[in-house]
């Protein structure tokens, strides 16, 4: 039993490229995340094995009734990577469709003897799509983060221009790394962002296929940045009465739009969250493998923490419009060390970003090409600069001791070791770790005209 009561979970719908509605049972492997707020869609997701022992992920949400379908937003990005000759370019970036519920419950059943005004109605849906990814802040060297980030903006550019669509919500927890253990000849995801970005030409170098040891790998493994999570993914162009996303990393205009009528969420837009989400990840990750930075006196002070503490959406935009505009005195002195040789890369992307001040009243004009010039000039500035290993993939952390086994033989050391005069030592800690997941994202009413 790994989640409680909850052992294994069906879906009811249509699985790929089928007419038919089937039935399918996943058992669970492991609850990856849990919605910690108790309003809203209640989002979990699943690491789940389905009957021929395929790991997949299956997400439980519970959506507004009027949204756009998620499951829809897959299927036809994954049928335009099928079908476009430039699709298979994001073979890794997009994620697989397995199969999909629309509703498993809806509270306009459970609610139908309550008052329903005002009330939302939301549904339940459930959606098994794969590959698994890990953490975007798992990256394993400065090369690895520029080259995911440069694969988003490509993808981002495709989704946009052959799709059709806008994600609508670029956040850390909407971004993965996808590494490749298999792959065809010529479709190594570093050849092809090379195509993708008409970049250099480089070595390619393939993973060995040994089972690796319990402190890891350093080996050179096969990765492709990937877009999770379509649930406020929209076709292009469309006005619409509620804006989304994940605060911190919203785009200012989006934030301070909530008195309008509608707004039309852009390109540029996914663009500008990308950017709060690189400079999030740049402000709190002291090194590759999932480095947290360690608590230093004033980390309390830092300017942009309160990105994660406005709830007031204008309040926040002007926050962020403060920091944004004055990178060099509100961000960059607090950034770690590791980050130094960066920073003019963000601040190269914070001026393609906006052509006026003040950022709060000014459209952002960001473009793929200006985010992909400037990501390319980072990545061969760091292929001729890193010399050191990848940082270890794959550790496998040592196992607990039950409480009581770890207090005994802990009292016993401290015993042995105060008889013959030395005092206990820490043992030190190399377990990645990694962000902890941010309130879900959420829908942004405007309020009504007036």
């Amino acid at each position: 039993m790994v989640t409680k009561e909850l052992r294994a979970i069906h879906v009811t719908g249509f699985e790929r490229d089928a007419t038919i509605e089937t039935t399918r049972r996943f058992e669970i492997v492991k609850l990856i995340h849990s919605s910690p707020i108790l309003f809203g869609r209640a989002t979990r997701v699943w690491i789940v094995k389905d009957d021929t022992g395929t790991f997949s992920v299956l997400k439980d949400s519970w959506i507004l009734s009027h949204s756009e379908s998620e499951i829809e937003m897959i299927r036809h990005v994954e049928k335009i990577v099928n079908s476009d000759p430039t699709g298979i370019l994001f073979q890794y970036s997009c994620p697989t469709y397995y199969i999909g519920q629309e509703c498993v419950h809806s509270t306009d059943t459970i609610r139908t003897r309550l008052e329903r005004s005002g009330v939302a109605i939301r549904i339940q849906r459930r959606i098994v799509t794969g590959p698994i990814g890990d953490p975007i802040t798992s990256f394993r060297s400065k090369v690895e983060f520029v080259s995911v980030c440069l694969d988003l903006v490509n993808t981002l550019e495709f989704l946009s221009k052959k799709a059709n669509v806008i994600h609508g919500d670029i956040s850390p927890n909407n971004i993965l790394i996808n590494r490749i253990w298999r792959y065809e000849k010529d479709r190594s995801p570093s050849h092809l962002r090379i195509v993708a970005t008409e970049i250099f030409a480089q070595t390619v170098i393939i993973h060995s296929g040994k089972p690796a040891e319990r402190s890891g790998t350093t080996e050179n493994i096969e990765f492709s940045g990937m877009l999770i999570d379509s649930d406020f993914m929209r076709f292009k162009d469309r006005p619409s009465s509620q804006t989304s996303g994940t605060l911190p990393f919203m785009p200012i205009e989006s934030l301070w739009a909530v008195n309008k009528r509608a707004f039309t969420h852009r390109a540029a837009h996914d663009l500008e969250a990308l950017l709060s989400t690189i400079i999030t990840i740049c402000n709190y990750t002291a090194g590759p493998g999932g480095q947290l930075r360690a608590p230093i006196p004033g980390d309390k002070n830092i300017l942009i923490n309160s990105w994660f503490t406005k709830e007031k959406t204008r309040e926040l935009a002007c926050d962020k419009s403060i920091h944004l505009e004055g990178f060099d005195e509100t961000i960059e002195p607090d950034l770690p060390k590791y980050w130094e040789d960066f920073t003019p890369y963000l601040r190269r992307l914070i001026d393609a970003t906006w052509d006026a001040k003040p950022f709060l009243t000014s459209p952002t004009t960001a473009t793929h090409q200006a985010y992909r010039t400037i990501l390319s000039d980072a990545l061969k500035m760091y292929r001729m600069k890193e010399q050191a290993l990848p940082a270890h993939y794959a550790v496998i952390p040592p196992i607990k001791r039950s409480r009581v086994t770890s207090t005994y033989a802990s009292n016993k050391r401290q015993r042995t070791e105060t008889g013959n005069n030395r005092r206990p030592q820490p043992q030190q800690d190399f377990t990645p770790h990694f962000l902890t997941s941010y309130d879900e994202s959420s829908d942004v009413a405007f309020a009504p005209a007036t």
